[in-house]
């Protein structure tokens, strides 16, 4: 754990408890500058914070405990940087708050430590450390910089999209070029963030051409509001004019990041601190208290199952066995392998009965096809039955009530044939508001990422899948996640842009869509999740709907490493 000092410049007289609310028992008064004062306290996360920032509050933040307040956060230049955090008020909002106590926004204004450059990692974790601390209206948010802090600024914006609701960078620069590599959800967020960037013309010290650069690729990109200013006889300081003009507080407060990005920020919360990093090679995180389920299938033989699941399917002994062919990532020395053999059975399932029912799960699982694998029919599900059963229930081609059950299936889908054997990752759900099929039957609804995610063969992949149920019974605020060896794939919610909706689901896509209406799971808030299914079905169909005439007689998959949270997980950490 590691200390950090805050130096806070308070815009209005304040006790010390309300300064040191971070951790009151290991803050400590360091120094006093009239109403300024110097706190040391301790700080621990994911990405470790260490560095001094200056901290201004607005008037009036202290006589209301509900009001929510904009923030500013604003990286300075190279020449402040140190560990002597007043140097940071010497340009920008930090000065100006000295001068104007009216100033109606909360002010942060980290230090980067002498020869180093800007983390955007660590930055958001002091964000979030803020956001979590004080009474800062999340959806005005703004963020600014000047010269590295430019640079900065423009990094951060651009990693974090969905954390701002607008930028103002000054004299700095960057580069361009990942934007184009952005999934949809992040591609959406930088579309929708306000920049409105500053340079001087004769500046001899960052060229006009950087900002210019960043303008031209966000417009390009699609941004629907950018624009630059340009000082006709400024050289490098382009920040005193731009900072003193109240025209760019305004343009701030005129922004606001909608409601539709809570989902970003929520989901981007809560994979912050995976539960894995806190166990290498997996070892003991059953005893993670988010954890409500593990399995490593390191167990004695094949009956130990029974313990800990509460129905198998297992035809005449052929389908499950235990397998030597592991990951890399795991601790463990053996796997569980399904193999299913056309004409005798349907391949084979475990099922497990959670010991809590929640309204939003984390299922982590390592999966490995085979080299030549075939087509299947359905693969892992998990959702919520009531009552809860020891056994998978029914209910193919029928539209759920609302209030006896939703299901989720993760599945690889070969679009008929489009893409080989397994295919590639889907979802497949069943919920009261699902399209009606062709055949005038409810059969799941596909939903399928902006671009495509193909299964890989013969090697493992760490997949992760987050079900969240709908907040009340009216309200259509459910999600679904899709995370492959720890990078996001799919995130569908409320507003996420989609294709048409038919009876055969829809697909995400990174062009501009129709927002999806959001996920009505339940229309009962007593349904919840309870439910997890390790399921290998193969049918002949399965490979008949993708045009496969000589199918094999054998199909495998290999399971490792199961565990289901109620937070993210991640993928095995090294040991």
């Amino acid at each position: 754990m590691r200390s950090i000092i805050i130096a806070t410049l308070i815009g209005v007289t304040m006790g010390l408890t309300s300064c040191v609310s971070l951790n009151p028992e290991a803050s400590e008064v360091i120094s006093k500058q009239q109403n300024q004062e110097a706190i040391e306290y301790r700080i621990q996360s994911e990405v470790v914070y260490e560095g001094d920032y200056l901290l201004s509050l607005p008037q009036g933040y202290a006589e209301s405990e509900d009001n929510t307040w904009p923030l500013i956060f604003f990286l300075h230049g190279i020449g402040e940087r140190g560990d002597d955090p007043w140097l940071v008020a010497k340009h920008g909002p930090p000065k100006i708050v000295g001068d104007k106590p009216n100033f109606p926004f909360i002010v942060v204004s980290p230090q980067c430590p002498e020869g180093q450059w800007w983390s955007s990692d660590s930055l958001i974790t002091l964000l979030d450390e803020i956001e979590q601390t004080y009474r800062v209206d999340k959806e005005r948010v703004y963020l600014t910089g000047l010269s590295m802090g430019g640079f900065g600024a423009w990094e951060l914006g651009l990693r974090y999209p969905w954390r701002f609701a607008a930028m103002a960078p000054i004299c700095g620069g960057g580069s361009p070029f990942p934007i184009h590599g952005f999934g949809e959800g992040k591609a959406r967020a930088v579309r929708s963030l306000p920049v409105w960037a500053f340079h001087g013309k004769k500046d001899n010290v960052v060229p006009l051409s950087e900002s210019q650069r960043m303008v031209d690729a966000l417009k390009e990109f699609g941004c629907k509001e950018v624009k630059l200013t340009v000082y006709p006889e400024a050289g490098h300081d382009a920040w005193t004019q731009t900072y003193d003009n109240p025209a760019l507080y305004d343009w701030f407060l005129e922004h606001r990041r909608t409601n539709t990005f809570k989902y970003q920020r929520a989901l981007e919360q809560r994979r912050r601190n995976p539960i894995a990093t806190a166990f290498p090679g997996d070892k003991g995180i059953e005893k993670a208290p988010e954890v409500l389920f593990h399995e490593d299938f390191e167990g004695a033989s094949l009956q130990s199952l029974d313990k800990k699941w509460d129905n198998i399917s297992n035809s005449e002994g052929s389908v499950i066995t235990f397998s030597k062919n592991v990951s890399r990532e795991t601790s463990g020395r053996r796997s569980l392998k399904m193999t299913s053999t056309l004409g005798e059975n349907t391949g084979g399932h475990l099922y497990k009965v959670l010991p809590e029912e929640v309204d939003c799960v984390f299922a982590r699982f390592y999966v490995r096809f085979p080299e030549n694998p075939g087509y299947i029919h359905h693969f892992v599900h998990l959702g919520g039955y009531r009552p809860a059963t020891t056994y998978p229930q029914g209910g193919a081609g029928e539209r759920p009530r609302g209030d006896e059950r939703f299901t989720v299936g993760i599945e690889p889908f070969g679009e008929h044939g489009e893409f080989a054997a397994p295919g590639v990752w889907n979802f497949y759900a069943y919920w009261p508001e699902m399209k009606i099929s062709a055949d005038g039957r409810y059969w799941g609804n596909g939903l399928g990422p902006a671009q495509p995610a193909v299964v890989p063969r013969g090697k493992w992949q760490c997949v992760e899948v987050m079900l969240k149920c709908n907040s009340s019974p009216n309200t259509r605020d459910g999600e679904l996640a899709l995370w492959l060896d720890g990078k996001l794939a799919m995130h569908i919610h409320k507003g996420s842009p989609r294709t048409k909706w038919t009876g055969m689901g829809f697909d995400l896509t990174d062009a501009d869509g129709e927002p999806f209406e959001g996920f009505l799971w339940r229309k009962d808030s007593d349904l919840k999740i309870n439910f997890f299914w390790l399921l290998f079905y193969v049918t002949e169909n399965a490979g008949l709907q993708n045009d496969v005439k000589n199918q094999a007689t054998h199909n495998q998959v290999r399971f490792d490493d199961i565990v289901i949270a109620t937070s993210y997980i991640g993928p095995i950490a090294h040991e």
